[in-house]
């Protein structure tokens, strides 16, 4: 048995901690890519009018899904002030969303490394004390 495969079985107990910490993690790196669109629409609502994307020709697509048209329907003002206050909102949403999945990333990866290297000290001095 590989050194590996006999430090994964401590780590097994806790998987759960290191899946949450994961799931956060690609959490994180959505919302630090969610900036960019929403920026992006902002400054082409500010700069082309009200008319949304579809029928300047303009898109924005990730994967198969055009980021701008949903953005201009979630915004939803023709209004350049009140267009300003919805894209604050919603930046201030995405980085407060951010933040708190750092820090339960954060939280989470510690707790499941604290975890598996107690598990493996227990372990360790349970076999010396064997001896």
């Amino acid at each position: 048995m590989s050194v590996f495969q006999r430090l994964l079985k401590y780590t097994h107990p806790h998987r759960k901690f290191f899946g949450l910490g994961l799931g956060f993690m690609t959490l994180t790196t959505v919302l630090e890519t969610a900036i960019i669109p929403v920026l992006y629409t902002s400054l082409l609502f500010l700069v082309l009018g009200a008319e949304s994307f579809a029928s300047r020709g303009l898109s924005l697509r990730v994967g198969n899904y055009d980021v701008g048209v949903y953005l201009t329907q979630l915004i939803g003002t023709t209004d350049q002030m009140m267009l300003l206050i919805r894209i604050s909102i919603i930046i201030v949403a995405i980085t407060l969303i951010k933040c708190a999945s750092v820090a339960l990333q954060t939280y989470l990866m510690q707790k499941f490394s604290y975890r598996t290297a107690l598990d493996l000290r227990q372990s360790l001095f349970s076999h010396v004390l064997k001896l």
